[in-house]
């Protein structure tokens, strides 16, 4: 239970929201990366290999064209073809005019970049010619080279790997052939000009701009390799071919193998004409070690690795800093709400903040002010009611007895023939059974009048023509509903408190009319009058009046009972008359039977 409740904590839910949407998907995002990262190194890496192979396609053309160029200088001499298509000149003076060529063509450089450059002319009397100190026979001259160059008739051929003893140290070379025409450039065959190469330079040449530690491979369209720089045979035959397999069918491309646990990407291209040899063309393979680039990956994914724990742990930091900053704020303020005391005041929340929080305390403390206000004015309004309630009580002077009372003396009283005081024992009999009707809450209007009508006769009977009513009420209105006893005590604060020497007859009018959904009546004295100051301090809600100005039964608490049963937009107003007396103001709501019975249900004053 406490788990699941710990889940469904914001904290929680924030936590496992972050690590979902988060730290999950950094952790794919990281792998992603890792792998796209090592799919371009891929291509890259291959990309620099096609680039270093095309960069060697162009130089070994480029050696190769200068071999050729170097034959031209031998093909257009004209005074070396004069002299050996002439079987009368000296061997020796044309050989150092053959030697005079080759030191004219050294600004080729050629045999600074191939040490093993060995030129060879043969003339058709079978002399031979060469740069090298020794002489070859022509027996050891290859006869099916010869007989190529005799076909091409002054074109280029050339031989691969041909005899050992053409580089003039017994290696394997690379040799070009040509044709010396009479002419030049037509005419009769009357020698052939010979070139070779070691295949140790060219494999130097090949080499050029390879990555150290790479192994070139160079070979026929059908898998025969012509050259390497495999010393080790790292790559063995058998795993060669099965490599060779795999690339055959395609131009150019590359591909990642596994050769003795050791990873190779492998890159290849094929080379294009000119440079075939021997009629075929020739691909060349480059094997990159590729484990040292998935340890350069490797040591970079580490990096991205501890980047992306570092990157983990400032989100859980960040996330205690948001817990402490925002989930413990609302903590404090859920614990607030759920110890809130109407009678203790809120404290410990931090209002001043300008975030959502803040604004939620300030809202929970100006609710709680509200609630501690709505409180003390109920604990007022109680307070009221039990005044009035007892007020009510002492004026009744306990109607009961003295009702019953009343009723015997006004038995004596027919007997004996006083028909006054029958009346004034009737009046006075009504007003104490007015305020008997404790059930009700309401009453007619005509019901308040007649109890004020009951109380101006008793009072005339102690003191004869000492005040009089009138009433200006239509009869329509008499059936309108009120709350019980509020008119009396203002006609009684009149009749007390209104009356001098000035006046022989102290004279009330009730006055009463709808208008608008609101009972208004007005009860006017002519008497002494009320001071401006009073009225004023009544008007503003100080509600401070001489208490011995005032009835048992106040002004205030007639206007405290009517706003709480009504509303604040009821209760009475007090206003001072033109040339004497006062005028009290009642604005009531007009009471349906329906809103009555809610009235009588729901308030009461007395």
């Amino acid at each position: 239970m406490m788990r699941i409740k710990s889940i469904k904590s914001f904290s929680a839910r924030m936590f496992l929201s972050v690590f979902l949407f988060v730290v999950i998907p950094m952790y794919i995002l990281n792998l992603v990366s890792v792998k796209k990262m090592e799919n371009t190194l891929q291509e890259r890496l291959s990309e620099q290999v096609i680039e270093n192979i095309s960069k060697n396609e162009g130089f070994v053309y480029e050696q190769l064209q200068d071999l050729a160029y170097y034959s031209t200088l031998f093909v257009n001499d004209k005074e070396l073809r004069e002299r050996i298509s002439n079987s009368n000149t000296q061997l020796y003076e044309n050989s150092k005019y053959f030697d005079q060529i080759v030191e004219r063509a050294g600004i080729l450089s050629l045999e600074t970049r191939f040490p093993s450059l060995n030129v060879l002319l043969l003339d058709k009397y079978d002399r031979i010619y060469s740069n090298l100190p020794h002489q070859q026979n022509v027996q050891e001259i290859n006869e099916t080279l010869l007989n190529k160059s005799k076909i091409e008739h002054g074109h280029v051929v050339w031989d691969m790997f041909g005899r050992k003893e053409l580089s003039g140290e017994g290696k394997e070379s690379i040799s070009l052939a040509r044709a010396v025409l009479s002419n030049g450039t037509d005419g009769v065959q009357i020698g052939t000009i010979i070139i070779s190469i070691s295949k140790e330079d060219f494999e130097k040449t090949l080499m050029e701009y390879s990555s150290p530690g790479d192994f070139v491979y160079m070979c026929m369209r059908d898998g025969t390799v012509l050259l390497n720089n495999d010393r080790k045979k790292e790559i063995s035959s058998s795993e060669f071919s099965k490599v060779y397999s795999k690339i055959d069918s395609s131009y150019n491309g590359r591909t990642q193998v596994k050769i003795s646990d050791k990873n190779f990407l492998v890159s290849y291209y094929t080379m294009r004409k000119p440079w075939e040899f021997n009629g075929r063309a020739i691909k060349v393979i480059n094997f990159t070690d590729y484990d040292v680039v998935r340890n350069d990956i490797m040591a970079l994914t580490l990096k991205i690795d501890v980047t992306a724990g570092i990157l983990c742990i400032m989100v859980i930091l960040i996330l205690v800093v948001l817990s402490n900053w925002l989930v413990k704020p609302i903590k404090l303020l859920t614990q607030k709400m759920e110890s809130f005391d109407v009678n203790t005041p809120i404290v410990g929340l931090d209002i001043k903040r300008k975030d959502e929080i803040g604004k939620l305390n300030e809202s929970f403390v100006r609710m709680g002010n509200n609630i501690h206000r709505l409180f003390d004015q109920l604990n007022r309004e109680h307070k009221i009611r039990e005044q009035y309630h007892y007020e009510s009580l002492r004026a009744q002077l306990n109607p009961h007895f003295i009702f019953n009372t009343l009723l015997n003396v006004k038995s004596m009283a027919k007997i004996r023939g006083a028909d006054n005081i029958v009346k004034c024992i009737d009046a006075f009999g009504n007003l104490l059974s007015y305020s008997m009707l404790e059930e009700k809450t309401l009453v007619s209007l005509q019901e308040e009048i007649k109890n004020v009508e009951s109380y101006i006769y008793v009072h005339n009977c102690r003191y004869p023509d000492y005040a009089k009513l009138r009433v200006d009420v239509s009869e329509d209105l008499l059936d309108a509903k009120m709350m019980k006893f509020i008119l009396q005590p203002i006609v009684e604060n009149a009749v007390v408190h209104g009356y001098d020497n000035k006046c022989e007859e102290l004279c009330i009018t009730i006055r009463a009319w709808r208008q608008e959904h609101f009972l208004y009546i007005h009860v006017i004295d002519d008497g002494v009058g009320i001071s401006k100051d009073a009225a004023d301090a009544f008007e503003s809600g100080k509600k401070n009046l001489d208490r011995d100005k005032m009835t048992k039964i106040g002004l205030s608490t007639v206007d405290s009972c009517i706003r709480m049963a009504f509303g604040e937009s009821y209760g009475l107003s007090l206003k001072a008359g033109e040339n004497r007396g006062t005028i009290v103001k009642f604005i009531l709501p007009e009471i349906s039977d329906k809103e009555g019975e809610a009235y009588e249900n729901g308030f009461d004053c007395g």
